[in-house]
């Protein structure tokens, strides 16, 4: 993580929201969302949309940053930003 911080913004690439749903769907296929909350997945970066993905599951994230169009799926989808 503080490698990532001390890079340009430039050097800091983005994550997309697909590739985030993918690596939480992973993370959590062991787990017991009913007794438990989702885990939290921390970006070092900026968050994007993926208009590839159509459904995103209620994940909850913290970033550097987000677009607007991802913190409105994000929260519409029943997740936390």
């Amino acid at each position: 993580v503080y490698s990532r911080l001390l890079k340009s913004r430039s050097n800091r690439a983005p994550a997309s929201l697909s590739r985030i749903a993918t690596v939480m769907r992973r993370k959590t296929a062991w787990m017991d969302l009913k007794k438990t909350k989702a885990p939290i997945a921390v970006v070092v970066g900026d968050v994007l949309d993926d208009i590839r993905s159509l459904k995103i599951p209620a994940l909850r994230v913290c970033a550097l940053r987000f677009s607007r169009s991802a913190r409105q799926r994000i929260i519409g989808a029943g997740g936390q930003c």
